[in-house]
C-alpha cells in the first residue's frame, strides 16, 4: 500500500467535493482537505506514517463530503490500522455503493489487501479490473508488477 497511499491521498483533494456545514456549522477549509495528505505524505516510510490520525481525519472528511473517494481512503488508513481484513470489508462497502466501479484506486487497493491476505486469485482478478481502468503508465507499470506477483501464488487447480 505504501507504494499508492500518496496517489489515493492527492485523489482525495481532487475529488472531495466543497462541503455543506456539518457538526454545528462548520464547513471543512482547504486546509481540511489537504490534512489527511500531510501525514502520510511527509512521513518517511509506512510505519512512521500516523495512520490512526490520517483514518480519524478521513473518517471526519467523509463525513462532511460524502465522497466515495474520501471513504475509500478511509478504508485505506483502516486497513494501515486495523489489518486487512477490516479494511477490506470497509473497501467492500465503499465498492457496494456503486459510485466507484469505474475507479481503478478502488480496485488496486482491493487488490493489495486481497495480496496481503494470501488470497491470489481474488487479488489478480482485482488487479486485472485495475488494469483495465487504469490510465496512466506509472501506475499500469505499478499494477502489472503486483498482478505478476499474485499470478505465482495462484493455485492453478484451483
Amino acid at each position: 500500500m505504501a507504494d499508492w497511499s500518496a496517489a489515493i491521498c492527492w485523489a482525495t483533494w481532487e475529488a472531495a467535493p466543497a462541503a455543506d456545514p456539518v457538526d454545528g456549522g462548520v464547513v471543512p477549509t482547504a486546509q481540511d482537505r489537504v490534512s489527511p495528505v500531510t501525514p502520510t505524505v511527509a512521513a518517511a516510510t509506512t510505519a512512521e506514517t500516523d495512520w490512526p490520525r490520517v483514518l480519524t481525519i478521513y473518517r471526519s472528511l467523509a463525513v462532511a463530503t460524502g465522497s466515495p473517494v474520501v471513504a475509500l481512503n478511509a478504508a485505506v488508513a483502516l486497513a494501515m490500522v486495523e489489518g486487512p481484513e477490516m479494511g477490506l470489508a470497509a473497501i467492500e462497502q465503499v465498492a457496494a455503493g456503486g459510485d466507484l466501479g469505474d475507479y481503478h484506486l478502488l480496485h488496486s487497493a482491493q487488490a493489495d489487501l486481497l495480496r496481503r491476505l494470501g488470497r491470489g486469485a481474488e487479488a489478480g482478478a482485482a488487479y486485472r479490473r485495475a488494469l483495465a481502468l487504469v490510465g496512466t503508465s506509472p501506475e499500469r507499470r505499478f499494477l502489472e508488477r503486483r498482478l505478476a506477483e499474485v499470478a505465482g501464488t495462484i493455485d492453478p487447480q484451483g
